[in-house]
């Protein structure tokens, strides 16, 4: 009997695996940081939003794009999340924070690149405490406001009534007499005026 001849089978070739893509430093850096992906996501999206807007309205400034494209432009970018609904306050002690609160937020736009932040800071100045502010964004959705305040110098009496002026003459707000400082005292109409003579004169008997 003759046999058949075998066809010599062949084994199936495996298929080569693919190397996996070892992390690269950038990668590596970016799990290392505490906040989740979808905070870094958010960062990334303004970031671009940023840099995007910011190139955009350059543009324009160059190459003069009526205001009111450009207003349009910023009030697009405050509906879309770069708007003003903080407020963060430093430098408070004497200054009524509500008062600053509702100067900072009195804005004819929020959109952040509408806010004129030299306005914003003449407008706080006005308050009697208020020496200086210095204002910044701080982006998305905050303005940022350090309050230098004045530092009382005088007591002003008049009319019966007191109140507490700084070494410029400067009025800050009235003070009762039970609770009145260990100021000196100016009395009279427009004395108050005469309170930086006053300090001047003071400074030079204390040399």
């Amino acid at each position: 009997m003759s046999r058949k001849p075998t066809r010599a089978t062949s084994k199936p070739k495996r298929r080569a695996q693919p190397r996996r893509k070892q992390p690269g430093m950038i990668d590596r850096a970016i799990a290392a940081l505490p906040i989740s992906e979808a905070a870094l996501h958010r960062i990334t999206v303004w970031g671009i939003t940023g840099i995007a807007v910011g190139s955009a309205l350059a543009v324009a400034m160059l190459f003069g794009v009526p205001g009111v494209i450009g207003t349009a432009l910023a009030e697009t970018m405050g509906r879309a999340g770069l708007r003003v609904e903080q407020v963060e306050v430093t430098g408070i002690k004497r200054a009524d924070r509500m008062t600053v609160y509702n100067y900072t937020l009195s804005q004819k736009s929020r959109a952040m690149p509408l806010v004129d932040l030299d306005e914003v800071r003449e407008r706080l100045t006005t308050i009697g405490w208020v020496a200086d502010a210095r204002v910044s964004r701080r982006l998305p959705d905050m303005l940022v406001v350090d309050i230098v305040e004045r530092k009382a110098a005088a007591v002003w009496q008049h009319q019966g009534q007191l109140m507490l002026i700084d070494n410029e003459g400067v009025l800050l707000e009235p003070v009762s007499a039970d609770a009145m400082p260990d100021l000196p005292l100016v009395i009279g109409d427009g004395a108050y005026a005469q309170q930086p003579a006053i300090a001047s004169c003071s400074t030079r008997r204390r040399r």
